[in-house]
């Protein structure tokens, strides 16, 4: 009969599987009866998870979400009602339903509740038994629920993030440090505190602010990295109730804390001492407030905290935009000065400022544009290597009383609104190679590098602009003339070169229909730079035919007194335009032999400047010259290196070195020897040589 009611007995089925919870749930409570442990947890209005219960940390929001969704959509196996036919026992015990190991509160909106018991494992072992009490049903659940939810270990349902403050909340960055060994011996305190506080000063983090214990522009990039690296800090161990006990003392007198202050939220971060005996080294830690110890790796971002003066301070300190420079004003201690200023109309365009030497009259020279921007960038780039002293007493000692060099800057901060940054660079007299530098708007002496000083110069020379003749498009040039100069600078009665176009014609043009060959080529490279006279460097800002030029020739330090050796002529006509006459103009140039190289100097006489000849035209003007205008020592060596080579000495065994005999006045150099010229420098017959014949006119 029993058997007969229990195949009649009618038991409630549910054909699809569906979840035990239809709300959003904002509160978990998970009762652990076998290891009497209870776990809350609650959803803040952002969404993020917190643990309440047993210790106050934020969640792992993907663990929390586990369980949410398995609460929402579990992998129900089946349900069905418990047995209670057998009155002597409570049908749920045979499910470890009547004490089970996890009681589960899922709590909403509107004080909405739902509960669920976990019970014992199936016999297969991969399920578990589940009952809402609500239904008095029996759900087979797969275990995941229990090993990957609601049994994982407290330290797996914790964020391991130390910081839960997001990045771009961050508006200041507190740094309070303990600097060891500051304190005597036998005292208690470990030593002095230092606090240094960071604010941001934009939005968008791109610029910060060092405001404690003095008011400085941040690195502000140095300051984002170290944020982020804080807010991606994570604990590398929780530690239990009884490991916290045992750090108690590496806590209790933190070394260094670390504040990130939001608008409304602020953490802080204390670090205790270093982990003894750890595998990698490790200090406690532990957030203010909060009774949950943990370790954390060392190295950075905390070596660079302990040094946050030091190291997240900007080390740039001319603040100044490149286009808002209007003028600059070098000083140097000899009292010469030199002042250039930018030209109103907007563009690059400086101007040399300058006064007669003979009447006082002011004038200008155009300024390498180029080379003042370079100047420029140098200064606005110029950091500090240490920040020496931020209160000086005595600028003697950095040799800033009486500084090497004062520039000043003239600044249009807008159109209106004009102001000046001045820049003193000293030199110790106790260690000269040490350089400082201060400007006017701080007290702060800084060391600096000394290439900044090696670049500055009040010497007008040294910032004129490289190109001094431009010619007019509409010029022709008509006739280039090369002529030796003899030892008393009269000509020797044999040009170099003779080029003049026919009437009507410009060199240039006839040149191009002539027939090629290489003279022709370098002619018309020379007129090419003849049209813009640009020059490596300036050597004079006067010129007389009868002084030589000093040069420093194969890198020595000591200049040799060089004589004009060359004379070039050029003849120039700007044909006539409307009631404008033809002009028929001339430029005069003046060159030396070819020394050191690819070395030579070179003159304008209507321009009354000395130069250093570019290289590309040095070795122009070797290849128009050749071996015909060579000294005769010189032209003797190139005759020796163009001999042909006699096969048999070649094959010869090498004799043994014998002395040099001593040498004559009547002894020709051997090849390859410096030349003497009978000016007594030295030249080095060395340029590309052309062997067309010199000389030569256009004769049609």
């Amino acid at each position: 009969f029993f058997a007969l009611w229990r195949l009649e007995r009618t038991v409630p089925q549910i054909t699809k599987p569906s979840g035990l919870i239809d709300f959003a749930v904002d509160h978990l409570t998970i009762s652990d009866h076998v290891n009497n442990e209870v776990r809350e947890l609650v959803r803040d209005n952002d969404g993020n998870w917190r643990i309440e219960q047993p210790v106050d940390w934020a969640a792992n929001n993907s663990a929390v979400q586990h369980i949410i969704t398995y609460l929402l959509q579990p992998d129900e196996q089946s349900h069905f009602a418990p047995d209670d036919t057998d009155k002597s026992a409570d049908p749920l015990s045979q499910y470890g339903l009547d004490k089970p190991r996890f009681e589960i509160t899922a709590g909403g909106p509107g004080g909405r509740k739902v509960n669920l018991l976990v019970g014992k494992s199936t016999l297969a072992g991969n399920n578990l038994y589940v009952m809402n009490p609500a239904d008095h049903l029996v759900r087979v659940w797969t275990d995941d629920f229990l090993t990957n939810g609601v049994a994982l270990p407290l330290n797996d349902l914790r964020d391991n993030h130390v910081f839960t403050i997001g990045v771009f909340e961050v508006q200041g960055l507190s740094i309070w440090s303990l600097n060891a060994g500051a304190a005597s011996a036998g005292s208690p305190n470990l030593g002095t505190p230092n606090l240094v506080h960071f604010r941001t000063v934009a939005q968008d983090h791109s610029q910060w602010q060092l405001d404690t214990p003095l008011l400085r522009p941040a690195n502000s990039q140095a300051v984002n990295i170290v944020l982020q690296q804080l807010v991606n800090l994570s604990v590398a161990d929780f530690l239990t109730p009884a490991e916290v006990n045992q750090a108690q003392p590496g806590l209790a007198n933190p070394t260094l804390s670390v504040e990130l202050q939001g608008e409304n939220n602020s953490q802080k971060l204390l670090i205790g001492a270093a982990v003894p005996n750890a595998t990698v080294p490790q200090y406690y830690a532990k957030r203010q407030n909060s009774d949950v110890g943990f370790t954390v790796n060392a190295g950075e971002p905390f070596d660079t905290l302990r040094q946050a003066l030091e190291k997240l301070r900007e080390r740039q300190f001319m603040n100044f935009a490149l286009d808002s420079v209007s003028g600059i004003t070098m000083h140097a201690l000899d009292g010469n000065e030199l002042r250039m200023l930018r030209s109103e109309g907007g563009d690059n365009v400086w101007n040399i400022q300058l006064k007669d030497p003979a009447t006082g009259t002011p004038t200008t020279w155009p300024a390498d544009s180029d080379m003042l921007h370079t100047l420029l960038t140098s200064l606005q780039n110029l950091s500090a290597k240490n920040f020496t002293t931020d209160a000086p007493h005595d600028l003697a000692s950095y040799g800033l009383e009486k500084p090497i060099w004062k520039v000043t800057l003239q600044i249009n901060k807008s159109a209106t609104e004009k102001t000046t940054l001045t820049l003193s660079i000293g030199r110790s007299a106790d260690t000269p190679y040490r350089y400082y530098a201060k400007t006017d708007t701080s007290d702060s002496v800084y060391e600096i590098d000394g290439d900044i000083a090696r670049e500055l110069s009040a010497e007008p020379l040294r910032y004129r602009d490289r190109t001094f003749e431009t010619l007019p498009k509409s010029a022709q040039i008509v006739s280039v003339k090369m002529t030796r100069l003899k030892d008393d600078l009269s000509d020797d009665g044999s040009p170099v070169f003779n080029y003049t176009a026919d009437a009507g014609k410009s060199l240039e043009d006839q040149l191009k229909v002539e027939t090629p060959s290489a003279e022709h080529e370098n002619i018309l490279a020379l007129c090419n730079w003849l049209r813009r006279v640009s020059v490596d460097a300036y050597l004079k800002a006067s010129f007389d035919v009868h002084t030589p030029v000093a040069l420093f020739l194969n890198n020595s330090t000591v200049p040799t007194m060089v004589p004009w050796r060359y004379r070039l002529d050029v003849a120039l006509l700007t044909p006539a335009v409307g009631q404008t006459p033809a002009q028929n103009q001339s430029l005069t140039f003046y060159f030396t032999e070819n020394f050191g190289g690819l070395q030579a100097g070179g003159a304008s006489a209507p321009q009354q400047v000395v130069f250093l000849v570019p290289i590309s035209v040095v070795t122009l003007l070797n290849a128009l010259i050749g071996p015909k205008a060579l000294p005769p020592a010189a032209s003797q060596t190139l005759q020796d290196i163009n001999q042909p080579i006699d096969a048999r000495a070649s094959t010869a065994p090498n004799p043994a070195p014998s002395p040099a005999p001593a040498p004559s006045a009547n002894t020709t150099p051997p090849p390859g020897t410096p030349a003497t010229t009978p000016g007594g420098s030295t030249a080095l017959a060395n340029g590309v040589l052309d062997s067309q014949p010199k000389g030569r006119h256009f004769d049609k």
